[in-house]
């Protein structure tokens, strides 16, 4: 399973591209003797689990959680925001460039689901005057289980600027 989505449009875009290949095969085929066929792709939307699994990016909540736990409690409040803005800033970029994703949509919503879930820890977000936790810990399984409802897609017609040709 690849980390980036895919979503109706994408699957739509798939079939009318092999079907044109497979138009064009079919001439072709009429003027050589090759009996060659092109199959249509199988994929298939991501459902509601897929979608979950890839704009949580757990990858990258792991290594921010197992750095809070090395920096200890009584290291400064400082480093614990230092951590917390490079894993903030990398979730985007990891998902990017080890995920392959490109779909901007996705890319936000991972960012922002690191966000939700990071400050849900004993972290840097304790220092905030007025921060509940409470409330937080409310919203984080809300969040949760409402963004895979959402689709990737970055445009009306769900196109994706990456796989536009």
């Amino acid at each position: 399973m690849t980390r980036q989505c895919v979503t109706p449009s994408d699957v739509r875009r798939e079939e009318a591209s092999a079907e044109k290949a497979a138009l064009a095969a079919a001439e072709d085929q009429s003027s050589r003797s090759s009996t060659r066929k092109i199959a249509a792709p199988g994929r298939t939307p991501d459902g509601y689990l897929d979608r979950f699994l890839k704009y949580i990016p757990s990858e990258v909540i792991v290594i921010y959680v197992t750095v809070l736990g090395l920096l200890g409690a009584e290291t400064p409040r400082y480093w614990q925001w230092v951590a917390y803005g490079i894993c903030q800033v990398g979730t985007p970029l990891f998902l990017w460039q080890a995920g392959g994703v490109t779909k901007w949509r996705q890319l936000v919503l991972a960012t922002i689901s690191f966000f939700v879930w990071a400050s849900t820890t004993q972290g840097p977000f304790q220092s905030i005057e007025g921060w509940n936790a409470i409330w937080i810990a409310v919203f984080l399984p809300l969040y949760t289980f409402a963004v895979p409802f959402i689709q990737a897609d970055n445009g009306k017609d769900g196109s994706d600027a990456s796989t536009n040709s």
